[in-house]
């Protein structure tokens, strides 16, 4: 019986995404918080996936002030799509600020109610593409700046020809205004000579006079009529000239807007650092900039034999490049060049890996008559590229050889991503799904509260967090966890991730106790002989003493003296037994710090007379915590004190409260502790090797006063210079 599929899970369908070639995003909320970006898409921006989780202004800083987070927040609210096609964008990628063209979608996934629930962001890198438009446009204006050049060089000439036919007309005019002129004066002559006739002929030739000056009047008429054909010519003459000025200064504009337009193409090219070629088929020679020219190392000559050029290429890549451009000048590839290959240029022979990409020209006949194009220097961009690959794959080399548990942990959103070790020490298979949530579920109770905590310090002091705790898998059983992290910060200096490793310390921990255990009744062993030496010891005291046998009465006290430094050994091995054991509670009470200080004083004061001891209270501070357990703390860093300065120094105790915490302090003036061994002072069993061999201790106190002070919520911690003593502090929250 069929029946219908069930829907795929959003994590499923996020999951298909990820496999696909198109750079793909998903993103939620009007500030367009990245909700899942596959590979292609962190690659595209040029980070990693840390901005899973972030706003998209947050994810991409450089983005402010460019369109798209306005787009986003426009898809969101109004439900609808944007697309865009050769779109430019500033993209921050491996620290440098880059333009980047893309083919867009941001598409509002509607629920049934019409509401936006999300914005699926698609986008392609076209921008070899656009580039290769780009350049494939400015061939053509180029070309078409030629053919327009030509257009007004054949204009020009034809001006030039009626211009010349303009003159000879005007010559010619010039020459007919020239012989009426001539007959102009010879009919002035002649008329003053019938004038002279008329004075001595009036009354006799009335009648010639009369036709002399109808004949006159003609020829005056003829003459207005040249002068005006006259003046027609000149003007037209002069509209000539003006119509050849402007085909003149439009052909001067044409050609310095060619020039800039040149200019502004080599100051690109230039400014990109870019090499480029021009190659003619039918010769096999080629032109190049003084940028190509220096990247083969050739010589300034104006065109380059094409076989001399890629003497220089790298010989595992010759036949690639013969191939890529014998395929470029074959019709039926379209003219499309493009192919890597290094350079190794004799005079400087370090590789550079070079990008070349061109187009071919061809003619009518589809032949090619040129290939054009630009070579980029990329050999950084590769060797990055390397170098982090190589990297990552050493990292998680050394992952999996330390059996290693790695996760990440978005702090916005809370989820995290982590591998299949990580997943092995929680007791869940590699396919099993295992949360943030799920994590502290499994931390035991007792635990939780101060992994928080010291996840908390961590994010707020820029440390490394460290925890050992205990996890519950799903069969029951209960193992050990020691991990590690660190937070990662925005650059506004906020936490926004927390990775981190972890392993499983669960035999370690058993091989721990089981030593524990052994210190512990060793210990527990030995303090009833001890008991018993003690008390005969006392006896033989009081047995010397009545007898008045200062031998023995000294050599009994110190055999006393050794007994009592014996019993605080065992005592705080045992201490260190219990509270890696868990058996030592702490029972806090309120009492006056101030008062318990002062009685340590006076009995140090009692005991010890090589020392000056200085106690500067602060009047009455109530603090609540373990008595007994503080004491220790405070009667350890005096002994310390006593022990490691000269008799005869000054021992300073002192305490300070504010309204958080209550501060005190055990300063000497000692030999000092070095740089080196203040890290590990309050480590276990470790003793600082520049002291003297006389000073007995197993490297126990100090561990004991840490933990102590630990388990109070407080700190403890160390100034020291060499030659100038040591100042131990340690803080209590204040009740």
């Amino acid at each position: 019986m069929n029946t219908m599929p069930q829907s795929l899970p959003n994590e499923e369908l996020l999951e298909i995404l990820t496999h696909t070639q198109t750079a793909t995003a998903v993103h939620i909320g009007e500030e367009a918080t990245i909700r899942f970006a596959n590979q292609a898409m962190i690659d595209i921006w040029g980070k990693d996936r840390s901005v899973i989780g972030k706003t998209l202004e947050e994810a991409l800083p450089e983005l402010k002030g460019q369109p798209f987070i306005g787009m986003f927040a426009r898809v969101w609210r109004e439900g609808l799509t944007i697309k865009g096609t050769d779109t430019p964008a500033n993209l921050t990628i491996e620290g440098k600020l880059i333009t980047i063209y893309f083919d867009f979608e941001y598409r509002a996934i509607l629920d049934k109610k019409g509401k936006t629930i999300c914005i699926l962001h698609t986008a392609v890198d076209v921008t070899e593409r656009f580039k290769k438009q780009n350049a494939e446009q400015q061939t053509a204006l180029v070309q078409e700046f030629l053919a327009r050049e030509q257009r007004l060089n054949e204009q020009l000439a034809n001006s030039n020809e009626e211009l010349a036919a303009t003159n000879e007309e005007l010559s010619a005019a010039l020459e007919e205004l020239r012989v009426s002129n001539e007959q102009l004066m010879q009919t002035k002559a002649g008329l003053r000579l019938l004038n002279e006739q008329l004075e001595q002929r009036v009354e006799e030739r009335l009648k010639i006079i009369a036709e002399l000056n109808t004949r006159l009047e003609v020829s005056a008429e003829e003459l207005n009529k040249s002068n005006q054909e006259l003046a027609a010519a000149n003007e037209e003459l002069t509209a000539t000239v003006e119509e050849l000025a402007s085909s003149n200064h439009e052909l001067h504009a044409t050609y310095d807007q060619l020039k800039i337009s040149q200019d502004e193409t080599e100051l690109a090219i230039n400014a990109a650092s870019l090499g480029t070629f021009d190659l003619d088929p039918r010769t096999g020679k080629f032109a190049g900039n003084q940028q190509l020219r220096d990247w083969f190392g050739l010589e300034p000559s104006d065109q380059i034999e094409l076989h001399i050029a890629t003497q220089v290429i790298a010989p595992e890549d010759r036949d690639k490049v013969t191939e890529a451009i014998n395929m470029a000048l074959d019709p039926k590839s379209g003219g499309h060049y493009s192919t890597y290959y290094t350079i190794i240029n004799p005079i400087d022979p370090r590789p550079r890996i070079v990008q070349a990409k061109g187009k071919a020209l061809f003619d009518d006949k589809g032949k090619a008559t040129r290939l054009s194009g630009v070579l980029q220097d990329v050999t950084q961009q590769v060797q990055s590229a390397q170098e982090i690959s190589e990297a990552n794959t050493r990292m998680n080399i050394a992952i999996e050889a330390g059996s290693l548990g790695s996760t990440e942990v978005d702090l916005a959103t809370g989820q995290m991503q982590c591998n299949e070790q990580f997943k092995k020490f929680f007791g869940r298979t590699k396919d099993q799904p295992f949360t943030y949530p799920d994590l502290f579920a499994a931390i035991l109770p007792e635990y939780r509260e101060r992994v928080r905590e010291l996840v908390t310090i961590a994010k707020e002091n820029r440390s490394v967090y460290q925890a050992q705790y205990q996890v519950c898998w799903p069969d029951g059983s209960i193992h050990w966890i020691s991990a590690h992290g660190r937070a990662r910060y925005d650059q506004h200096g906020k936490a926004i991730k927390m990775v981190g490793l972890i392993s499983d310390i669960t035999e370690a921990k058993a091989d721990e106790q089981r030593k524990n255990d052994f210190i512990g009744m060793v210990s527990h062993e030995l303090k009833t002989p001890l008991t018993s030496l003690n008390g005969y010891v006392q006896l033989l005291q009081r047995k010397a003493q009545s007898q008045g046998d200062n031998f023995s009465i000294q050599a009994l006290e110190k055999a006393n003296n050794q007994l009592k430094k014996m019993t605080g050994m065992i005592n705080s091995f045992l201490n260190v037994s219990r509270l890696e054991s868990g058996k030592i509670n702490i029972e806090k009470k309120e009492f006056d710090l101030t008062l318990l200080i002062a009685e340590l004083e006076s009995e140090f004061n009692y005991t010890d007379h090589n020392h000056q001891l200085i106690y500067l209270p602060c009047g009455e501070i109530l603090v609540s915590a373990d008595r007994d357990k503080i004491g220790h703390v405070v009667s350890n860093l005096i002994s310390n004190a006593v022990k490691y300065s000269p008799g005869g120094t000054n021992i300073t105790i002192t305490c300070s409260s504010n309204e958080r915490n209550i501060l005190v302090s055990v300063a000497d003036q000692g030999n000092g502790i070095s740089k080196n061994d203040q890290p590990h002072l309050f480590e276990r069993y470790y003793r600082v090797s520049d002291q003297p061999s006389s000073i007995s201790g197993f490297g126990i106190g100090l561990y004991l006063c840490a933990e102590i002070i630990e388990r109070h919520n407080g700190k403890i911690w160390v100034e020291s210079e060499p030659g100038a003593g040591s100042t131990f502090y340690f803080s209590l929250p204040i009740s």
